[in-house]
């Protein structure tokens, strides 16, 4: 039997509103020693619109959990025969992501709500694969040159083109 070799990824989340266009984008990466090994971004779906940035950032870490998921046995971030994930730690720069997801704040906006209780439930998800897989937070400051948070911004500004 082989042994399994474990491993970490990064994954960047960040959203975006557009004032002009009344708009909101959503824009993640999944890094693997340092190198972007996926990127994904697009628009939020406009009824999201009057939360602003806070939709994008949600439905960043929603998409990335939905991509982690549904690629979990073909990709080769997540888990392929003996190599296997074992910590998620994922990157924001607005605050609401972890306190909402870890219940230290409670989400006053209904739409809000559902959203975090779906990521919640994504969450769990990941936590019943094989090996169980730790998922951590971290907070970055926005704009101050953290290389894969500037890009995931950048991306949220590609998303408006």
């Amino acid at each position: 039997m082989l042994d399994k070799k474990y491993f970490d990824i990064d994954v960047y989340v960040d959203g975006s509103y557009n004032t002009g266009l009344e708009k909101v984008s959503w824009a993640f990466c999944i890094v693997h020693d340092q190198t972007i090994v996926f990127e994904d971004y697009g628009l939020v779906e406009q009824e999201y619109a009057r939360l602003h940035q806070v939709a994008g950032e949600l439905f960043a870490l929603l998409k990335s959990l939905e991509y982690i998921i549904q690629n979990k046995n073909e990709s080769k971030i997540v888990m392929q025969n003996n190599i296997i994930v074992k910590n998620i730690n994922i990157y924001y720069d607005y605050q609401g992501l972890e306190s909402w997801i870890n219940g230290e704040w409670k989400a006053k906006d209904k739409d809000v709500s559902i959203i975090v209780e779906r990521i919640k439930l994504m969450i769990g998800e990941l936590k019943t694969f094989d090996e169980k897989i730790t998922i951590n937070f971290n907070k970055v400051r926005s704009h101050t040159g953290n290389f894969f948070n500037e890009y995931v911004d950048k991306l949220t500004r590609k998303a408006f083109c």
